[in-house]
């Protein structure tokens, strides 16, 4: 069965997709319209949201929203939303993803369309693409997994090198212009919101020391795997009262997170005194906070071989721990935390997240605009 779907979905991204864009590029291209798209959730992502609000500001855009998780949902629609999607490709201006999108991919788009790929995380620390062997489909065999792209924003010089590599693309198109995401990092009223609504969500956390762990993607969509969870049951049931344990799994994880909490990873850094990781880009979100940071990785030796790094690993501001009993002594020793280290660490990997990198993501687009009229305004 599992066959046939990656057969079928192969005829769709070589043979179908290619038609219906053609078919629907008789009309001029809307250069106002921007699309934004996924094939990961069926609402907008985060990675998208601070775009979305200052996109909905500018006269010069109109926006649409375009978003369905290809993992969930039947067969029939899936393909209606693909064909919707290609129907509205072959006339918009821009195109916005933040994660893989194989449809943007299936064609040879107009050279109007502008295609935008926020990327869904900073930094540049797990290899990916076509740098990690198992990380593109083996059934795709339609060209550049990564192709169409005219923006590929990241978060600081250093990362540049790597995203071009991992997706075989230009240099002139990955910019380290800042994620786009990280702006309300510098915006106090929506952390203390988000503190208020931690409150309210999770009131047995109220004066104790909040550790979150939030563990990478391990696996496949359709076979994910967690490691260290037991390790971080122990810790729970070890630490003193005083200490709270949050587990916060990725979305394709497929197992309910402890609490139940509703509130995004990125949400819960603002209330992180300790945050456990292993291999996420969650740290360098996390670095902006300067607190203590513990990479428990039980399968580095595995990890390195496996899938490999872009970072020097040993070098990132951490505690290290590598089963359960070091875990809970290291998370007890977090008093000690240098917190100039992860300021650096920060500034190294994350300079361009200064609060206006959607800013500088719509004044490309406002360029893109002009170039596209001849110079004349819209």
């Amino acid at each position: 069965m599992a066959k046939i779907r990656e057969y079928i979905k192969t005829i769709m991204q070589r043979v179908l997709l290619p038609i219906v864009y053609s078919l629907s590029k008789k009309k001029k291209v809307d250069r106002s319209l921007v699309i934004l798209a996924d094939a990961h959730h069926d609402e907008l992502p985060y990675s998208m949201w601070q775009l979305e609000k200052k996109l909905r500001e500018e006269p010069s855009f109109h926006v649409m929203k375009l978003c369905k998780d290809y993992q969930k949902g039947s067969g029939l629609e899936i393909f209606r939303h693909m064909l919707l999607f290609m129907r509205m490709y072959a006339n918009a201006g821009f195109v916005v993803i933040c994660d893989n999108h194989l449809p943007v991919a299936s064609c040879k788009k107009r050279p109007e369309t502008k295609v935008i790929q926020l990327w869904h995380s900073g930094g540049a620390l797990k290899r990916f693409g076509y740098d990690a062997p198992g990380n593109i489909p083996k059934s795709y065999h339609g060209g550049n997994v990564f192709a169409n792209y005219d923006l590929i924003t990241v978060s600081a010089d250093y990362a540049v090198e790597p995203f071009v590599r991992a997706m075989r693309t230009d240099k002139s198109h990955v910019k380290a212009i800042g994620i786009s995401r990280t702006d309300w990092f510098y915006d106090e009223e929506t952390k203390a919101d988000i503190r208020a609504r931690f409150a309210k969500e999770c009131p047995a956390a109220a004066g104790k020391k909040v550790v979150l762990w939030a563990p990478t993607f391990r696996g496949s969509a359709g076979a994910p795997k967690l490691v260290g969870e037991d390790a971080l049951d122990s810790l729970a049931a070890l630490l003193p009262e005083d200490y709270y344990v949050i587990v916060k799994l990725h979305p394709h994880a497929r197992k309910e997170n402890v609490q139940g909490l509703k509130m995004l990873t990125e949400e819960l850094l603002v209330v992180t005194d300790i945050l456990i990781s292993d291999y996420s880009s969650v740290i360098y979100d996390y670095a902006y906070f300067g607190r203590p940071l513990v990479l428990f990785t039980p399968d580095l030796k595995e990890y390195r071989k496996d899938c490999g790094f872009y970072e020097k690993y040993d070098t990132i501001p951490a505690y290290r721990a590598m089963n359960a009993e070091e875990l809970y002594y290291t998370v007890l020793e977090c008093g000690k935390w240098d917190a100039a280290r992860m300021h650096d660490f920060w500034e190294r990997s994350m300079s361009a997240c200064d609060g206006h990198a959607t800013e500088r993501i719509i004044r490309w687009m406002r360029k893109q605009l002009l170039v596209n009229s001849g110079g004349k305004r819209p």
